[in-house]
């Protein structure tokens, strides 16, 4: 669903934070043949004055910073949903492109992994308990880094574990997110393009081979969360949402088969019971 997130960060600037719902493109390329979200902007945004929108020459000073149509700063993959900078005034947009090109702009996105991030020697050695990891490999050949939080933890057959992380992109390469996890050896789950990358990580860490994907076409459990800008006059415009309801449900069922297959203590008829419950999502 698309929604605005907070009203404008101030009167006349033009910068939204609008919710973009997984399985829509950002904005229109080639072949794309469906809406895309920066299309679907106007039904949501305040329109321009009428001389703007029709092109005709503008008499007044104050129409002639209005873009024709809301515009989009920053992307988020077709697969990701969450919170988007948009503007409204081309003053707006040169203002969000260059924090978003200064690394002015704070991001944050939430994952669920395969795996105990816990494990990991670099979560292991760090100096302080509230230091992130940092993930600095390149992506694309193009330097990135990436701060990660382990938010929760909860058990899972297939894996182990799954954790509930929340990251910071330092840079925002395309995939970044995706990529720099897979290499570490925890891929986000739903993430099939980058999933195999963490084989070899995850034999070296766990010495067996990484399992499959369950589900195979599960949802993406990767959102953006949170996003933080400074405003040319000074302050900060930010907007936050909760984490989708697709996380809790992946953590609760993890839990479930977890308890269900794990416990040798409870009948097999209870055990069938549950795993029914599970299935039809009560558990």
């Amino acid at each position: 669903k698309i929604f605005i997130v907070s009203e404008p960060a101030a009167p006349g600037l033009g910068i939204y934070f609008v919710h973009k719902p997984s399985g829509m493109e950002s904005s229109p390329w080639s072949n794309c043949k469906n809406l895309t979200f920066e299309e679907f902007l106007p039904c949501v945004l305040p329109c321009p004055p009428p001389r703007v929108a029709s092109g005709v020459a503008r008499a007044h000073s104050e129409d002639i910073s209005w873009l024709p149509y809301p515009k989009i700063a920053h992307r988020l993959d077709l697969r990701v949903s969450g919170v988007v900078a948009v503007a409204t005034t081309f003053t707006a947009l040169r203002h969000l492109k260059a924090c978003f090109e200064n690394r002015k702009a704070r991001k944050t996105y939430r994952a669920i992994v395969a795996g105990d991030l816990r494990e990991h020697s670099s979560w292991l050695n760090r100096v302080t308990a509230d230091e992130p990891l940092l993930i600095d490999a390149p992506v694309g050949g193009r330097a990135a880094q990436t701060e990660v939080f382990i938010e929760h933890v909860c058990p899972s057959l297939p894996y182990g574990a799954l954790t509930t992380v929340r990251l910071h992109p330092v840079t925002g390469r395309q995939h970044q997110l995706r990529e720099h996890l897979a290499v570490l050896g925890f891929p986000i789950m739903g993430d099939t393009e980058h999933w195999n990358l963490a084989a070899d990580s995850w034999m070296s860490r766990r010495h067996e081979q990484l399992p499959s994907m369950n589900p195979l076409h599960g949802p993406l459990l990767l959102q953006s969360t949170s996003l933080q800008i400074p405003l040319p006059g000074g302050g900060t415009a930010s907007a936050t949402i909760p984490e989708a309801m697709k996380f809790a449900r992946l953590r609760r069922r993890s839990q479930a088969h977890w308890e269900v297959e794990g416990d040798n203590s409870i009948s097999r008829s209870e055990a069938k019971a549950r795993r029914h419950d599970v299935a039809e999502g009560r558990l």
